[in-house]
């Protein structure tokens, strides 16, 4: 009977066997895609050949973006991968290159970039980040026309030296104090004398340096 010939057919296909990939975001899941397996099946039932299909899990939407990057300057308008190669005088070896190339974009699309964690600076880093900074010039100084300047940091011979510099050049009082923890309340303490008689203070033209 015709379903005898249909079960006989399914089980030995005078044909063959043809393999059909299927790429997909879920094909893993075999139900997602039952409709198109069926149908194939049965299509294959039709041309007395088996049909197998081979799940391809296809690019996530990250990788998709990576491969369309990549491929900026090769789509043409409607968005189609266009690779060619002319690297042989042989059509095959030319396809093969061409081939090679597509899975080479592919592949660099897959490849996760690595995520950039932050590092803490190390000890080096700090010492020179804060040691190369340049002083101030007496010129970008002068352009703030400030009645006192009040430097609380480091207290080095250089730093006195730039300070008396700073303050012959511009006429302007400078106050170099020593920048550590332990002289700290007593540096509020001269600061605050300091603002209850400002006009002794810009009368003043000589460097202060406390340690």
């Amino acid at each position: 009977s015709n379903w005898q010939r249909i079960v006989e057919r399914f089980k030995k296909p005078s044909r063959g066997a043809v393999l059909i990939g299927v790429v997909g975001k879920y094909v893993h899941l075999r139900d997602s895609y039952k409709s198109l397996h069926e149908a194939l099946v049965h299509g294959g039932l039709h041309n007395d050949v088996r049909v197998d299909l081979d799940a391809i899990e296809g690019l996530s939407d990250a990788a998709r973006a990576r491969l369309a990057a990549l491929c900026r300057h090769r789509l043409d308008a409607d968005g189609r991968l266009m690779v060619s190669s002319q690297a042989e005088r042989n059509q095959a070896r030319n396809l093969a290159d061409a081939l090679e190339r597509i899975r080479g974009l592919v592949a660099a699309a897959l490849r996760e970039p690595r995520s950039r964690r932050a590092s803490r600076p190390t000890t080096a880093a700090r010492e020179r980040r804060l040691t190369s900074k340049k002083p101030p010039t007496a010129e970008a100084i002068a352009k703030l026309h400030p009645d006192l300047i009040l430097d609380i940091g480091d207290v080095e011979p250089d730093y006195a030296t730039l300070a008396d510099k700073i303050q012959r050049e511009t006429g302007i009082p400078y106050l170099l104090f020593d920048g550590r923890l332990a002289p700290t309340p007593e540096i509020l303490r001269k600061v605050a004398a300091l603002w209850a008689r400002p006009r002794q203070v810009t009368g003043r033209r000589t460097t202060r340096k406390q340690s």
